[in-house]
């Protein structure tokens, strides 16, 4: 975005109990739940805010946000390239968003209601935190790994397309935008283009210099996690082994970076051994990489429901059902508070609690 300040606009239609909340936090601040979707063209929000509904009990309102382009933590972008509806002029702000609600107003020329808003950097938490994001990301790269972590995988896959031709091919970040591509890719399902990709990001690491210390097992694990669905155990095996040694191996001051990055190895392990129906081992890889993201993590922080999931699926595997129900619901519970409720990882939590409950009687 070329702009210091942004004006966007958002047209949607509340009811009464909804804008009084909004008219008593006048001046006060305001948190989204997910992805915040506005426009650039004031017409159109205003086309979505007077669309006609069923229920007679909604009123019209529009807002108007001023953001800066030179805010910390609210992290958006401007989607017109990659939304099905270009002409909507698109303007997205990730989970986490904070607004000050400036001004709550009646409009008598437009006969609706009026909230003025600024993004702000006060009281937002840092977005990184709240998805599987452990390390720093450049802005533009972290919203397109946002878009990932959110399950918009097309968007994502167009977002990071559109970066990489408009890059330098000895740029440093090119290896990062292939990385995320094949991510991309690979929760599509497309895993033929993910091992392209992957295969890119780790030939451009292994021979430039590398935006992060450990991009190259970040990207191995990624490989080990294509064969793994591909049905290739024993290469995926050899990836993730090779990670966890390059990570161990590695020499650094910053102890909670290094532990997580192990941690994530000794998941994928886990994943791995229990596909091959090796359940204690893979129990106890899984157990390992929750202790150690626990001395560092929140309690809610995402990567945790990975972790409470993989072990739940384990014990429901060994007919431990009780113990599974218990940790598939410490995972759910975490997935609902930090993602939208559409998020394919919600819906199969979702289902392999359905399954316990129906195996279990």
């Amino acid at each position: 975005l070329k702009e210091d300040e942004l004006i966007v606009y958002r047209g949607q239609q509340m009811s009464e109990s909804e804008l009084n909340k909004l008219q008593h936090n006048e001046k006060n601040l305001i948190s989204t739940n997910g992805f915040f979707s506005t426009t650039r063209c004031k017409d159109i929000a205003m086309g979505f805010a007077k669309t006609s509904s069923a229920r007679t009990d909604l009123t019209p309102v529009l807002f108007e946000i001023r953001a800066s382009t030179k805010l910390g933590k609210v992290v958006f972008a401007d989607i017109t390239s990659l939304s099905e509806f270009a002409r909507e002029e698109e303007v997205l702000f990730s989970l986490g968003a904070v607004f000050q609600i400036v001004k709550f107003e009646y409009g008598n020329t437009d006969n609706m209601y009026k909230v003025h808003m600024a993004a702000t950097d006060e009281g937002s938490k840092d977005v990184a935190k709240l998805v599987n994001r452990t390390s720093d990301s450049g802005k533009r790269m972290l919203f397109g790994e946002l878009l990932l972590d959110m399950g918009k995988y097309t968007e994502s896959q167009k977002y990071f397309e559109t970066m990489r031709e408009q890059m330098n091919s000895d740029d440093a970040e090119v290896a990062d935008i292939y990385h995320n591509l094949g991510r991309a890719y690979g929760y599509k399902g497309d895993f033929k283009k993910a091992l392209e990709n992957f295969n890119r990001a780790y030939d451009l690491r292994s021979r430039t210099p590398v935006t992060s210390d450990y991009a190259l097992p970040d990207t191995l694990n990624s490989l080990g996690v294509i064969y793994g669905e591909q049905g290739e155990y024993d290469k995926a095996k050899k990836r993730f082994n090779d990670a966890l040694t390059m990570v161990e191996q590695h020499q650094t001051s910053d102890t909670k970076s290094k532990v997580l990055h192990i941690a994530q190895s000794h998941s994928n392990l886990g994943w791995i051994h229990f596909l091959k129906g090796e359940y204690q081992q893979a129990l106890g890889f899984h157990q390992q990489s929750l202790n150690s993201r626990k001395q560092f993590l929140g309690d809610d922080f995402l990567l945790l429901a990975d972790n409470y999931s993989s072990i739940g699926a384990v014990q429901h595997a060994l007919g431990q059902f009780d113990k599974a129900m218990e940790n598939y619901n410490i995972g759910f519970k975490i997935r609902q508070l930090n993602l939208p409720s559409d998020h394919p990882s919600i819906a199969s939590i979702y289902q392999a609690i359905g399954a316990v409950h129906h195996e279990s009687g």
